[in-house]
Parts: C-alpha cells; structure tokens; sequence
C-alpha cells in the first residue's frame, strides 16, 4: 500500500485498484479513518450523465 503523505505521524495512503467512490485511508497508531473524496472532474467515469450539466439551457 503506497503512503502519499505522512503527517503529524499519520499516514496517507491510496490502494491501487481500489474499489470507488474515490477514497483516501488515514492511518495512525492503532486507528484507521476512511475518507470520499468529491471529485466532480474525474477523467472517466461509468455514469450515463458524466460531463452533463443538470442546469437548465440558457440559448442567447
């Protein structure tokens, strides 16, 4: 599991092939925290929708 930070004795880490949403593991001494991250501009994604604007057309 690579660590991509290491901070205030905490570590970052991201699995590779890792299932999604998008997540970062924080471990410390004998705790461990999950966080999603929000990335709206991901550059692929399974979705129908992905890179489509809920907003209402707005025409000149």
């Amino acid at each position: 599991m690579p660590t991509v930070l290491t901070i205030f004795g905490l570590r970052v880490l991201i699995y590779p092939n890792d299932h999604r949403p998008a997540h970062v593991h924080i471990i410390g001494k004998g705790c461990e925290a999950v966080f999603k991250l929000n990335c709206p501009l991901m550059a692929t994604s399974n979705s129908p929708t992905f890179g489509q604007s809920n907003s209402p057309r707005q025409d000149g």
